[in-house]
């Protein structure tokens, strides 16, 4: 039923793909299909509003994966669709940009002393048009074209990070939650355990430090119960906030955590991968371009701040007919010119550029990283399930092949339990490790690799 509820919503929102709307949404659709690998819905009041929010029901009403959860949290977190506003203020300055600017009338009368007669009133109007609006507007309007482009990969970067966020989070829950069953039964047979020690120090069969070594192993015990509910109940909160559920829907399960892939897709040069992909870098370029626009904008008016071209007519006062011609206003630069604006505007644009760069190199930084934390998890992994694991698990089983031939007493086969149990709590540890390490270099690399070679940064 899951997988049906997701192929529904993949049909619904591709039919409403050819519907106009506003702030770009459609690229960020594209693109996040892409790097991500599902849909992204913007509730705008619309019909299809309905239709989502009972596919979501569907997806909650059984276990969700990971992927079931990501899919969940693009359609329902509110912060996102939050988010997707900055597309509409984005696309506002956009048309603000391509606008020229209003016209400006002007009337003046004059009434001359001495005189009642109404032939002395003196009447006069004006029209005015900025003209320097009229040559600005192309670089007004690439400016605001750069930024638009800047707002609608942020947003999709944005996706991203959620997406990321939600499956570090379902990572946290599921291992917790495994704990919680690895724990719990070893936990009922140490306080049978403690029991029984207790039983024989009564009757003298056992010192006082046996029994105390019982106590604290069944301790122990309720400490680790204890951490892994809370650490349970701590990313079940998290990922409830990241789904952006409440009420009743917040009783949802999630699944175990999936096995490790038989092989590493490939790890190589992915650092130009992610230079190509990074959606946070594409918008750093773009805010880049913008502010090289802007320069040009300010330089170019620089000599001419101000011209105004219209035209006058006006009535003479004393012969009482009209005449009328055009008019212009010029700003002399006398005073300023315009120096101030060039430097600031020069001094944005040096910093976009080291920002640029800067970001490339921690980008870069990060995969690296990223791919190291991964290899590394992925060996801790395998070695705890080729070797540690089992290595533990025979020493129980031999344990318990001599506490059944008298050889040893309860309190030695538990201790070899107790040791198998650690060796399992650890495996889950880095088998969650491992997953969370994955979703970080994907973000890292700005999506899958590869999924979108050509929507990356374009010098």
């Amino acid at each position: 039923m899951r997988r049906a509820a997701l192929c529904f919503i993949a049909v619904l929102l591709g039919a409403c793909a050819g519907v106009p709307r506003q702030g770009g949404f459609d690229t960020v659709q594209q693109l996040a299909e892409e790097r991500v690998g599902t849909h992204v819905y913007w509730y705008q009041d619309g019909p299809e509003d309905a239709e989502v929010r009972r596919a979501l029901e569907t997806l909650l009403g059984s276990a969700l994966t990971v992927d079931g959860a990501v899919a969940v949290a693009l359609l329902n977190n509110r912060g996102l669709q939050a988010t997707y506003e900055d597309l509409g203020v984005s696309q506002a300055d956009l048309v603000q940009a391509g606008l020229l600017r209003n016209p400006r009338i002007g009337a003046q009368v004059a009434f001359p002393f001495g005189t009642s007669s109404p032939s002395f009133i003196a009447p006069s109007f004006s029209l005015d048009l900025d003209f320097i609006s009229l040559f600005t507007l192309p670089m007004r309007k690439r400016i605001a074209e750069e930024a638009f482009e800047a707002a609608k990969l942020r947003v999709t970067d944005a996706v991203l990070r959620l997406a990321t966020d939600v499956r570090v989070s379902y990572f946290k829950l599921a291992a917790a939650e495994q704990l919680i069953a690895l724990w719990k039964p070893y936990l009922e047979t140490q306080s049978a355990a403690a029991s029984l020690a207790a039983r024989q120090r009564a009757a003298g069969n056992i010192s006082s430090l046996e029994e105390s070594l019982q106590l604290d192993a069944y301790a122990s015990g309720r400490l680790q119960v204890a951490r892994a509910e809370t650490a349970a109940l701590e990313a079940y909160e998290e990922l409830t906030r990241l789904l952006g559920l409440w009420g009743k829907a917040t009783d949802f399960q999630v699944a175990a955590l999936p096995p490790l892939p038989v092989q590493e897709e490939p790890l190589d040069g992915l650092e130009s991968v992610a230079i190509r992909q990074r959606l946070d870098l594409a918008a750093a370029l773009h805010q880049r371009n913008a502010r090289a626009a802007a320069l040009g904008l300010v330089r170019g008016t620089q000599a001419v701040p101000l011209l105004d071209i219209g035209a006058l007519a006006e009535r003479d006062s004393g012969e009482g007919f009209w005449s009328a011609g055009p008019s212009i206003a010029l700003e002399l630069p006398v005073f300023d010119q315009g120096q101030a604006r060039v430097a600031r505007a020069e001094s944005a644009l040096r910093l976009e550029e080291r920002r640029l760069e800067q970001l490339a190199i921690e980008i870069r930084s990060q995969v690296r990283v990223s791919r190291s934390r991964l290899l590394a998890n992925r060996s801790i992994v395998e070695f705890y399930g080729s070797t540690f694991v089992p290595q533990r698990a025979r020493i129980t089983a031999e344990s318990l092949l001599q506490y059944n031939a008298m050889q040893i007493g309860l309190y030695q086969l538990l201790v070899a339990k107790q040791g198998e149990l650690n060796a399992s709590r650890e495996f889950v540890e880095a088998v969650r490790d491992y997953w969370t390490a994955k979703a970080q270099l994907t973000l890292a690399v700005g999506g899958r690799a590869g999924a979108a070679a050509g929507d990356g940064v374009r010098r």
